[in-house]
């Protein structure tokens, strides 16, 4: 069975990983490489220059034979999403065909159909149709400088003839959380090193995604600042903290930057729709959602439950780890 190889990008590494399908919906990893990067900050590569050379040298790192297309996961920060209402009136009734459904989804990922303004449905394909056929489309739009470094980098345009991109918070939602849940709607607070987003999905497809430039890193920097420490100290402050062993003013430190992330949280929510406390939501990425305190907090200030989601082959939340292998698992059987 052919393979992918997936480049993926964490909060401090870029990850190249060539994988194939396995059995119970697992992936076998047939090559691996990773590599330190300076990062993304406030929507931005802190070192743009540095992303060819690294992946240059993660191509050269796995030695085993590159499998397939490339898939590149797309960091939220690099991802806007726009929707769409199409309409289509018919001159008979007739079934609904390919032809109607590429001409409502116009290059987007259709959300929901609605037939003779019914109720909403997944798929419209082969459904029998009176005067109408109307379409909710998702459009994802990346970030096109994000695309030029890629597509700039020489060993990848000599490796592999396509190149495919996934939203990363989508590849967490869909591989993480159950479908009869997405497609009533559901909420997924995806929590980075740099960035924290919220994605709406809706079935398989995002329906919106928001970021705010605040991650674990940003804690870690108020602990060196207020503690007057280098960063490195500040993180092993930090980390004794995820592990209950601190003192109460790293806690009190942590907690000033949760409830100002909280307040952005809540002020983006309100900004797509009210009506999505009452939808489920979700919570993964191993950063700032390890933090004792903070789903607590996030709930009692959404008045809502929120779902932690492990990475389903450990059941653990190591950064990155979850949305590492979600964006392989989707990657390979897509």
């Amino acid at each position: 069975m052919i393979g992918t190889t997936i480049l993926f990008f964490g909060g401090d590494k870029l990850s190249l990983i060539s994988a194939k399908p396995s059995v119970n919906d697992t992936f076998q990893t047939k090559g691996w490489a990773s590599l330190s990067y300076s990062g993304i900050v406030d929507g931005e590569f802190v070192n743009e220059r540095e992303i060819p050379k690294t992946i240059g040298k993660l191509l050269e790192g796995v030695r085993t034979p590159l499998m397939g297309s490339l898939v590149v996961s797309v960091p939220s920060c690099f991802c806007k999403v726009s929707v769409t209402h199409e309409k289509k009136g018919l001159l008979r009734p007739r079934k609904v065909n390919l032809h109607d459904i590429g001409e409502l989804s116009r290059g987007g990922r259709v959300i929901y159909y609605k037939i003779d303004g019914g109720a909403p449905i997944l798929d419209a394909h082969g459904h029998m149709a009176t005067s109408t056929i109307e379409a909710c489309v998702s459009h994802l739009h990346v970030d096109p400088n994000f695309l030029d470094i890629v597509q700039n980098c020489y060993q990848v345009a000599k490796k592999f003839k396509r190149i495919k991109y996934l939203p990363t918070a989508l590849c967490e939602a869909n591989h993480l959380i159950p479908s009869y849940i997405r497609d009533k709607t559901c909420v997924l607070i995806s929590c980075k090193m740099f960035t924290t987003s919220i994605a709406v999905i809706v079935g398989d497809q995002l329906a919106s995604i928001k970021n705010i430039d605040m991650g674990s890193a940003h804690m870690i920097n108020d602990i060196s600042i207020v503690k007057q420490v280098n960063y490195n100290i500040a993180k092993q402050m930090y980390d004794e903290m995820l592990n209950g062993t601190t003192a109460p003013d790293i806690v009190a430190i942590v907690g000033a930057r949760l409830e100002d992330l909280t307040e952005q949280i809540i002020a983006l929510i309100n900004s797509i729709d009210r009506g999505l406390y009452t939808r489920p939501f979700y919570i993964c990425g191993g950063h700032i959602d390890k933090i004792p305190t903070a789903i607590p907090m996030f709930e009692s200030a959404l008045e809502t439950s929120i779902t932690q989601l492990l990475c389903p082959l450990s059941e653990t939340n190591e950064p990155d780890l979850v949305s590492r292998n979600a964006v392989v698992s989707i990657a390979i059987s897509s």
